[in-house]
């Protein structure tokens, strides 16, 4: 959850025009540090996306073979 509330905090203030030297400084980090955590925290966000997406994919795969209907279909 820390990741996440870093993630957004970034985020809001990249929106805002806030400049990575300011965020790192309000973060108490370097400016190279806040960048990179920016990245990394991305990346972490987008693999527990795409690990969310192949499950209910699958629900949907064991959902036909159980009905024998295709519930996009209904």
């Amino acid at each position: 959850m820390v990741a996440r509330a870093y993630a957004r905090e970034i985020k809001a203030d990249r929106a805002k025009r806030l400049p990575w030297w300011r965020i790192g400084e309000k973060m108490s980090i370097l400016r190279i540090e806040a960048i990179r955590l920016a990245h990394s925290l991305d990346e972490v966000l987008d693999e527990i996306r795409e690990s969310k997406t192949p499950k209910q994919n699958d629900s949907a795969v064991q959902d036909t073979q159980t009905t024998g209907t295709d519930p996009a279909a209904a």
